[in-house]
């Protein structure tokens, strides 16, 4: 999934974008059309996952991830989003094999593989070799936990050094046989060996080519080893049309002209797929397509190849969301980042964060992918892993102190300040089913879809 905080970055930037009057009305008036849009055929050409993604606290501590195999009939494809999560066993994988993992990773990955493949369904494995999209992702300990941070051959950013650590090549080594390991294990269907890898272009231009020469090199291994593997990285559409981060703009041009030159850049590296991850509710900020998402996103990236096409990650929040959130004597009840709906100068009230914005954009979405045969359609998350009975109607604090959900930002609050908090928040509740199991409007569209005939 996108990093977290680059969202919020977006969002915060967004709110000062519209405070200072972006208010035009420069696009067509059904840009901002929300409305449900009907399929129209009587099959699908794309598989329609979600991932088995949630987190809980159990009164102790924070359990994440904490993989939930349920309501299975609401998909025909499983994506199992580990990223980056377990870590990786750098030390303990090399060009010869992985020796010695510990016994509590490897237990942990066997139960997920076993959960996964029990449920019959294609599998789509996506993982990261980075931390944040820009360091090696954290590294796998004897006692089986992990630890970020531990590589210091990093520049001022932060980021890796690709082009001048004597160890890039054991790394990518020991990268390698932890794909195989893991592909061995889970026989995935699809596999990603990189998560939104253009993030990383954005906040470490200097280390580009050699991240790209280092993903090539990993991207050829697989290939030849599992020639029927469906092999593919993918990249964060926000980031692609120059939205995301200051850093992430094009020096010249429309966001437009900077997603086709992005996409083009996207295309020159090897894959068996084009895919893409996008959470696009921060443009309601952006006056470019009229306080709406980009419209023809995938009609312009199917005219650009004949790979088959992914949305490989996607979700809407269904529910308001502040600055910042009271927890005792601690933090404050900030301003509404994304409120319920926007009124926007010359424009009108939009939805924002409800149930009808979620269900306007899976519209739109599904329709897309069935004009533009895509491949595959992967909604983030199934059910709610937060209580809106709780985080409900711009709720602060979160109340009682007790429940499990206020517990959870509670620990989030005190690892990470506002951030951490926000981005647990953020992706906590857009889902296609609420926290207690009952679906969403949009699962209703969803399913209208799903029950149609699959026929790639």
């Amino acid at each position: 999934m996108v990093s977290f905080i680059d969202l919020i970055r977006l969002f915060l930037l967004s709110i000062i974008i519209v405070v200072s009057g972006c208010g035009g009305n420069d696009g067509d008036d059904d840009d901002e059309d929300n409305s449900t849009e009907d399929p129209v055929t009587d099959s699908r050409p794309f598989l329609m996952g979600s991932t088995p993604f949630s987190m809980r606290h159990n009164g102790r501590n924070i359990v994440m991830p904490d993989w939930q195999f349920e309501n299975m009939e609401d998909r025909d494809l499983l994506s199992l989003h580990a990223d980056d999560f377990w870590g990786v066993p750098w030390d303990y994988c090399d060009a010869t094999g992985c020796s010695n993992l510990p016994q509590a990773w490897v237990d942990q990955w066997q139960q997920l593989a076993n959960s996964a493949n029990a449920t019959g369904k294609p599998v789509y494995l996506a993982l990261s070799p980075l931390e944040e999209r820009i360091a090696l992702a954290p590294n796998v300990l004897p006692d089986g936990t992990n630890q970020a941070n531990w590589n210091s051959e990093i520049d001022a950013n932060g980021c890796y050094l690709f082009d001048s650590d004597i160890n890039a090549e054991r790394y990518k080594a020991s990268y390698i046989t932890y794909l195989r390991y893991l592909i061995d294990l889970v026989d995935p269907d699809y596999l990603s060996p990189a998560v939104e890898m253009n993030i990383h272009f954005s906040k470490c231009p200097t280390q580009q080519s050699a991240w790209i020469a280092w993903y090539n090199d990993v991207h050829a291994t697989i290939k030849a080893a599992y020639p029927q593997l469906v092999v593919f990285p993918t990249f964060q559409m926000d980031f692609m049309y120059g939205i995301a981060v200051p850093e992430a703009a094009c020096s010249s041009g429309t966001t437009a002209e900077c997603f086709e030159t992005r996409l083009i850049e996207a295309l020159e590296i090897p894959a068996d797929r084009l895919a893409f991850s996008t959470y696009p509710a921060g443009w309601v900020y952006q006056a470019d397509f009229n306080h709406s998402f980009p419209r023809d996103s995938l009609s312009i990236a199917s005219q650009l190849t004949t790979r088959k096409i992914w949305i490989a990650e996607t979700g809407w929040l269904a529910l308001p969301l502040l600055s910042s959130y009271a927890h005792g004597v601690n933090g404050s009840c900030g301003s509404s980042i994304f409120p319920e709906t926007l009124n926007i100068p010359d424009v009108g009230t939009i939805d924002v964060a409800n149930d009808t914005a979620q269900n306007g954009y899976i519209s739109w979405l599904l329709a897309s992918a069935e004009e533009n045969n895509l491949e595959a359609v992967v909604w983030w998350l199934n059910r709610d892993y937060l209580d809106e009975s709780v985080t409900g109607d711009e709720s602060c604090p979160c109340e009682p102190a007790g429940n499990s959900t206020c517990l959870l930002l509670d620990d989030f609050y005190t690892i990470g300040g506002d951030y951490i908090e926000l981005l647990t928040r953020l992706f906590g509740n857009m889902a296609l089913r609420h926290y207690d199991g009952t679906p969403r409007p949009a699962h209703a569209t969803w399913k209208t879809y799903l029950n149609k005939p699959y026929q790639p």
